[in-house]
């Protein structure tokens, strides 16, 4: 359930848990329900349930073998859905930056190339596969480049967190 932005809570915070140092939306924000959430809080989740799967599949504990196979094989997917929920402005994810949080309604709604290359995006596809359709299919590069440069697919990659996991430790996001 999302709450107005004044009284926005991230995902640790329903139960009591604070967050101190957290950061909030951009304030043109202000108007619109967001829903803040963490990125490291949810890939935990996301992990251990993973572990619990693959380890009832083996009946027996995986550990940390199960952990590093969400990593290598989920991570990078995990973390590009969070971050084109940021960029349209559907859930604020604190680990990203403030100012892309709607980035793609405020910059982009009028582009008319702008669908078919996020979709591209969200299929996983690079830049360079982006470029290359684009080249295929005779579209415009000067809107090509625009679109790539707000999207900006490669500032916005960040480390995978969970070390703790792999050393068996309680994970601290």
């Amino acid at each position: 359930m999302s709450k107005p932005l004044s009284t926005i809570e991230s995902v640790g915070e329903a139960s009591g848990e604070s967050r101190s140092g957290s950061v909030d939306p951009p304030p043109e924000a202000a108007t619109a329900i967001v829903t803040r959430r963490s990125i490291y809080e949810r890939s935990v989740a996301e992990a251990m349930t993973h572990k619990w799967i693959v380890s009832e599949k083996a009946n027996r504990d995986l550990g940390p073998t199960a952990i590093r196979d969400w990593i290598g094989t989920h991570w990078n997917t995990f973390l590009r859905w969070r971050w084109l929920e940021h960029l349209e402005g559907r859930y604020f994810w604190i680990e990203l930056d403030p100012n892309d949080f709607g980035l793609l309604n405020r910059e982009l709604r009028d582009e008319p190339l702008f669908a078919p290359v996020f979709e591209m995006i969200k299929q996983g596809y690079e830049n360079l596969d982006v470029i290359l359709w684009a080249l295929e299919c005779g579209q415009p590069m000067d809107q090509i480049h625009r679109i790539l440069e707000v999207i900006d697919v490669n500032k916005r990659r960040i480390e995978c967190r969970l070390e703790a996991l792999l050393s068996g430790q309680e994970p601290q996001c």
